[in-house]
């Protein structure tokens, strides 16, 4: 993947990925490493989609998945 690219995803969804793993996480430092293992995925991945809709669709699902890996792993709550 180009930088150009990666700098575009990071630019779309970086906002939308920090709002879905905040609500779970304790800090927002937590929710940035959750953030950050959702693009270094999607990026090494080299994933193409049909459309934006997909790809924000897939960005979103895989920061549920981290998020919730996130939080069983840390085994606390709220």
């Amino acid at each position: 993947m180009e930088e150009m690219e990666a700098r575009r995803i990071v630019d779309s969804y970086a906002d939308m990925i920090l709002r879905i793993s905040s609500g779970y996480v304790k800090s927002r430092s937590e929710a940035q490493d959750i953030c950050q293992t959702v693009f270094l995925k999607y990026i090494t991945a080299g994933k193409e989609f049909a459309s934006h809709q997909d790809e924000k669709a897939s960005v979103g699902v895989d920061a549920i998945c981290d998020r919730n890996r996130f939080y069983r792993c840390d085994g606390s709550s709220w």
